[in-house]
């Protein structure tokens, strides 16, 4: 059977090729959403090549991105026999070991059979699979029982009731109580605070999404009471949030963990956040992490420039002089930029690469970035729009745009123009 397929090998590697490079994109801080749609559309090609041969005696691979296609091109083939025997040894796999459970959810992420009877049961009988399921049903954005949900959230397994308050959170089927009931230790005076962290940025991402009138002071709560070293993402959530009165609170951990901090600095949007900036760009702290967040907050690029300047006797820079000294960033040039805009940016104001908080804004920029920013521009978005949605980052970019484009018409802040063309 491999004679029917020219360059079968090439096809086999450069599929799996594609996946690992694809993977680790997603773990970048910003790439851009053509650039991943092309890498995935080139995927599907050699995906949809390689499922019209098919050898029922290739051995399982153990490798990620091999299993991956080997599970792809099965569940793309043409006879359903395959199919049929391709998803039940994905779901065998589910419960494997964690590069087979990666594959497996990919694949059923990417090409997803027409029924969930088969996973609905598999998560009634195997407990250890659920967490993989929930992440799983919540990248596909479907809608599973409620009653499935309700009856782990106060598992006793955080993993579990994380990933079930997680999916929760991104589904308008789910009202505020049960996020309030994963939160009601908070306050407590009598119950020891036992909340598992990320359970409890489930549950606080929940409430936010549905307007929690008390969420800042949840937010606030949580981070009092978590160690400061496993509390970054709940600091997020208050970045997210962009809100005055969580502000302090991000700076403060921002300059005791600039590494992760100073691009939370910069996602609060907030005119304060300049200035720290600015001073880590004086002083030469973390002057190349500092110079990112500075991007994102102002949509300014720094050039980078030489730590010194060596020179000649004529006061001319030497030729050459400045190859091995480390470059920095060019903070005088964000000291010039501030000067110009600082006035115009009301205190009250939120902004992103330099340009005012809207959704249209939002949006735009989401269509655009792929990785960790991409997801950040998702969160701030679904927040903007004070609705629970699932838009994950793990789906093919065509599925993203087919949900990006049902929210168009949603989204404030979009010129009048643009607002006419998303009704044409």
């Amino acid at each position: 059977m491999h004679s029917e397929v020219p360059y079968l090998d090439t096809h086999l590697e450069v599929s799996a090729a594609l996946y690992r490079q694809k993977k680790l994109w997603l773990k970048q801080a910003e790439v851009g959403s053509h650039s991943m749609a092309s890498l995935e559309h080139r995927q599907r090609v050699h995906i949809h090549v390689l499922s019209y041969t098919i050898d029922p005696n290739e051995a399982v691979p153990e490798k990620e991105h091999e299993l991956y296609v080997y599970l792809a091109r099965r569940l793309q083939s043409n006879d359903q026999g395959i199919r049929n025997q391709a998803y039940d040894l994905t779901l065998e796999l589910l419960v494997g070991n964690n590069s087979q459970q990666q594959a497996s959810c990919q694949a059923l992420l990417n090409y997803p059979q027409s029924t969930n009877e088969k996973l609905v049961n598999l998560f009634q009988t195997n407990e250890e699979v659920q967490p993989v399921l929930f992440n799983l049903w919540r990248d596909q954005s479907i809608f599973i029982d409620m009653a499935i949900v309700n009856a782990v959230v106060n598992h006793n397994n955080p993993e579990i009731a994380s990933a079930a308050l997680h999916y929760a959170a991104g589904k308008k089927e789910f009202g505020m109580d049960i996020f309030q009931a994963a939160l009601a230790s908070l306050f407590s005076e009598n119950e020891q605070f036992s909340i598992a962290t990320d359970s409890l940025v489930s549950a606080l991402w929940g409430s936010m999404l549905r307007g929690d009138p008390e969420i800042n002071r949840k937010i606030s709560t949580a981070i009092a009471k978590t160690p400061s070293e496993n509390s970054e993402a709940i600091i997020r959530l208050a970045a997210l949030s962009g809100d005055d009165e969580l502000y302090q609170l991000v700076e403060a951990w921002a300059v005791s963990h600039p590494g992760p901090g100073l691009h939370l600095l910069a996602l609060t949007g907030r005119k304060q956040a300049a200035n720290v900036l600015l001073d880590y760009l004086e002083n030469g702290r973390e002057t190349v992490l500092a110079a990112h967040a500075w991007t994102w907050l102002t949509g300014q690029q720094l050039p980078m420039v030489p730590r010194m300047k060596l020179v000649s006797d004529d006061g001319k820079s030497a030729p050459g002089a400045a190859l091995d000294v480390p470059l920095i960033p060019d903070s005088s040039l964000a000291v010039s930029w501030w000067q110009q805009h600082k006035d115009h940016w009301q205190d009250e104001a939120r902004k992103i690469s330099g340009e005012q908080f809207s959704e249209y804004f939002l949006l735009k920029r989401a269509k655009q970035v792929c990785g960790l920013v991409g997801q950040d521009l998702k969160d701030l978005l679904v927040l903007s729009l004070g609705e629970p949605l699932s838009i994950s980052s793990n789906t093919w970019i065509i599925k993203q745009e087919v949900l990006f484009n049902e929210i168009s018409n949603q989204v404030q802040g979009q010129p009048e123009a643009s607002r006419a063309a998303s009704h044409a």
